[in-house]
């Protein structure tokens, strides 16, 4: 399981907490937090490992206030059918949030009120599996 969150500054190991209960006993971390020039956040990524299939996990990001959940895939080989949503374009965003216009060549921003694709994909989450995130 991957998770990145934005921060306004840079973290020297990026910690996720986590378990398979609410008590959050167990972290993973990395050293992955990352800018570009015109960027006002850093990205942090840390991928947990060694979990089991087809089990529900809380976790929550280092400076988070917030518990999560995810669920893991099911075991290789399982015959059972699934549903995944693809996104291959997360939608226009300025340094803070929604952009509302464009560079040359772009077209189409989103107007005030519409919603952006992370949330249309959080409207919709209960109808599938898993999120693919095509780059």
């Amino acid at each position: 399981m991957a998770v990145s969150w934005n921060t306004k500054q840079k973290l020297a190991n990026p910690t996720v907490y986590f378990s398979r209960n609410r008590i959050l006993n167990r972290f993973a971390r990395s050293d992955i937090s990352a800018t570009y020039p015109t960027s006002s956040t850093y990205n942090n990524h840390v991928v947990i490992t060694g979990l089991k299939s087809d089990t529900t996990y809380y976790y929550m990001p280092e400076c988070g206030n917030q518990t999560y959940t995810f669920k893991t895939a099911r075991r290789a080989g399982s015959s059972t059918e699934f549903s995944f949503a693809m996104v291959g374009d997360m939608g226009t965003f300025g340094p803070d949030g929604l952009s509302t216009t464009v560079g040359k060549c772009a077209s189409n921003p989103l107007k005030p009120g519409e919603k952006t694709t992370i949330e249309s994909l959080m409207t919709l989450k209960d109808s599938y599996d898993f999120v693919w995130h095509g780059q």
